[in-house]
């Protein structure tokens, strides 16, 4: 199965819609943000052998979140626009546990670019931390596409708001 970025993207938003969860929009975008920080958290006890889920589920959590977040705002106009960029870049990095902060500081400075109303920096930025997981998946021998396509697949059957009050996710 090939992996276009921008079909994922699409499905990775169509599929948190779906499951009742709010469409990322200019102003949640900080929000939606935060539960990609959430998912490198968990990223980080993944790699340190202490979190529920393995490394590579969580690196492709904060994936899915950082492509529903990107499409649900700017659609297939960035899908067009960047996708075949994203793809030629994902390269090898060093495998350690620091390389976890490039991509939380792409974040940052996009909820800092929200806070400014800047769209496109805030796209930028977000597209920089979609790059940095997936150079970090790639150095830590992770395959995120594989592991991006069946987190989406298990959470096509997870349900309405996977059990959850509040459908900010």
């Amino acid at each position: 199965m090939t992996f276009d970025l921008k079909q994922v993207a699409r499905e990775c938003d169509g599929i948190a819609a779906a499951n009742g969860f709010e469409r990322p929009n200019w102003d949640n975008l900080v929000a939606k943000l935060a539960f990609a920080i959430a998912e490198l958290d968990e990223a980080r006890d993944g790699a340190r052998g202490h979190g529920s889920d393995p490394l590579a589920e969580e690196l492709a959590d904060t994936a899915i979140r950082l492509l529903s977040t990107i499409y649900g705002i700017w659609g297939d106009d960035w899908g067009d626009r960047v996708t075949n960029r994203v793809a030629k870049e994902i390269d090898t990095w060093t495998p350690v546990e620091v390389l976890l902060w490039p991509i939380l500081g792409h974040i940052c400075k996009a909820i800092e670019a929200r806070r400014h109303d800047a769209r496109s920096l805030a796209c930028q930025w977000i597209e920089l931390a979609l790059l940095e997981t997936f150079r970090l998946a790639d150095a830590l021998s992770v395959d995120l596409n594989t592991e991006v396509l069946a987190k989406c697949e298990k959470n096509r059957g997870r349900g309405h708001l996977h059990g959850k009050a509040y459908a900010a996710g």
